[in-house]
């Protein structure tokens, strides 16, 4: 459950909670589903993570990567990728490197762009696992 005030945005009942190495965790009700949500503030590091609570849902359909569309580049580069259920993506990955950032165009569709020293598979992650693509993205 939310309130909304002069734009303010609050979701009650929240706790948070003071970990080690500048991580700040935040549970609550954010999709008002009534099941709480975990967020983790990476202080520092300008990084929220939010792990949705899916107790008791379905599981996700599997997770497909079809294409994308240039198998090398440069740092920066916008890779189209094409493939099934990938529209709940949480992360792409070129190797072992994320992305620079990435926009979900629809379920089939994603562009991310390319980080410095990124080579290798490509992999997505989504709330139903990890994927990757066995084709190597190579950075020029």
């Amino acid at each position: 459950m939310y309130n909304c005030d002069n734009g303010i945005i609050s979701f009650a009942p929240f706790y948070e909670f003071n970990m080690s190495a500048g991580i700040k965790t935040i549970t609550g009700d954010l999709d008002g589903d009534s099941k709480p949500e975990l967020c983790l503030v990476y202080k520092g590091a300008n990084v929220v993570r939010i792990l949705r609570n899916r107790m008791n849902e379905a599981a996700p359909p599997p997770q497909l990567i079809n294409n994308f569309s240039l198998q090398s580049g440069s740092s920066g580069s916008q890779i189209i990728i094409t493939g099934s259920n990938i529209g709940q993506a949480t992360s792409v990955t070129f190797g072992d490197v994320p992305s620079l950032y990435f926009t979900i165009i629809s379920q089939d569709s994603i562009i991310a762009t390319v980080g410095s020293g990124a080579s290798g598979k490509i992999s997505i992650t989504t709330p139903g696992g990890s994927i990757s693509i066995m084709v190597l993205f190579i950075i020029l």
